[in-house]
């Protein structure tokens, strides 16, 4: 089994208090799903091992961890993943759903968080993304999910949203809020000027505050990608380092430099 897979990574660095989003993810024990959806460098993961950092001190439910991987498009891999996580036996299991289900059951009265981080490798059609879809529908009342991915989770939730049971929290809200990004420039122990260009993008605050604005301007800046046309929130990415005589880098194919995480397949 992979490292963190049961568990979310420490951070390696001390981050930005975020009480806002926080706030949101609270919500998991009260509503049947909640997404976090955002591409590549918005915090989605650090923010959810906050929220489960933050319900360890105070609990309100029981969350309980699973990293998704590849092989989690299988049926059987993910089921397995999600009855380990829960302390259930997956041996044997003749029906996942049902045994998922009574491993979640036998917590009640508890309120359970399933907390699924990198839904995106859940390829839409696969096995895994309908037993996921399945959940969605069959998960007893003390149970919640939090599906966290580059793209929207491949199952059906309108008919929840039109009840209000579903809680988006999107790049509009991950991005860092003015007040977030003075907080994270004195931890960093940068000026806040150096951070004015980011955009509230915290991967590239990050960056910023490692390299300064120069090395970053090496990457070539902001450019929308081919599909949204930079409708999207956060459409776009850093092109690649210049070559230079010391360096081997070799430049992607342009649909790879050219595609946000919203509209390129390999986010989804």
């Amino acid at each position: 089994m992979r490292p963190f897979r049961l568990a979310p990574a420490q951070p390696a660095r001390q981050l930005v208090t975020r009480p806002r989003l926080l706030a949101l993810l609270g919500e998991r024990f009260e509503r049947r799903l909640v997404l976090v959806v955002a591409g590549a460098g918005f915090g989605k993961s650090t923010l959810l091992a906050q929220a489960v950092a933050e319900n360890e001190l105070d609990p309100r439910g029981v969350d309980v961890w699973l990293s998704c991987a590849p092989d989690d498009a299988a049926a059987s891999q993910l089921a397995a993943g999600l009855l380990t996580a829960l302390h259930a036996d997956p041996a044997g299991a003749a029906d996942p759903v049902a045994a998922i289900t009574a491993a979640v059951w036998q917590r009640a009265p508890a309120e359970v968080a399933l907390l699924l981080d990198d839904v995106h490798l859940l390829l839409p059609g696969s096995p895994g993304a309908a037993l996921l879809a399945e959940l969605v529908r069959t998960l007893p009342a003390n149970a919640h999910l939090v599906l966290v991915g580059r793209g929207d989770p491949p199952v059906g939730w309108s008919r929840l949203a039109a009840a209000g049971e579903v809680r988006e929290i999107r790049e509009d809200e991950l991005g860092f809020a003015a007040q977030e990004l003075a907080q994270f420039a004195r931890l960093r122990e940068v000026p806040p000027s150096l951070l004015t260009g980011v955009g509230g993008w915290p991967a590239l605050a990050e960056l910023t505050a490692v390299t300064g604005q120069s090395r970053v301007a090496d990457f070539g800046g902001r450019r929308s990608c081919r599909g949204c046309r930079g409708r999207t929130a956060g459409c776009w990415r850093l092109s690649p380092p210049r070559a230079g005589p010391t360096t081997r880098w070799r430049a992607p194919s342009p649909a790879v430099r050219w595609r946000c995480g919203p509209c390129s397949p390999a986010y989804r």
